[in-house]
């Protein structure tokens, strides 16, 4: 369906901009909200990427730590499994912002649905 046919001539970038510069308050508030909503959507979905992204490479380094801790005692070797244990660490500590960081942008993008939802009722 031609989108100008149905909403007059303007287009919609028209529009937004129109609404934009409205006097309308409330409009203002909606569209400043929908624009965070979007924008901590997309935090949460790059925070969700780096914690998969991280918790892979935890894995990959717990596995590595497992294989050598059965070796021989050396001072290369105790050096090594106390940098192995520093990065895991690091790692883990990472993974859980990452997670934190989903979870506060996941709040926050609930509250503005309720508060667009009640907006969009009044």
């Amino acid at each position: 369906m031609d989108n100008n046919v149905v909403n007059g001539n303007a287009s919609i970038s028209d529009r937004l901009a129109r609404v934009a510069n409205s006097q309308d308050r409330g409009r203002q508030f909606y569209l400043f909200f929908e624009r965070y909503r979007f924008i901590n959507l997309s935090h949460l979905r790059d925070d969700r990427r780096h914690m998969t992204r991280e918790t892979v490479l935890l894995q990959q380094l717990q596995a590595f730590l497992r294989e050598l801790e059965g070796e021989e005692v050396s001072v290369l070797m105790s050096r090594t499994l106390a940098l192995l244990r520093a990065m895991i660490a690091v790692q883990e500590h990472r993974v859980r912002t990452y997670g934190r960081n989903a979870n506060d942008a996941r709040r926050i993008v609930a509250l503005l649905m309720d508060y667009l939802g009640d907006v969009m009722h009044m």
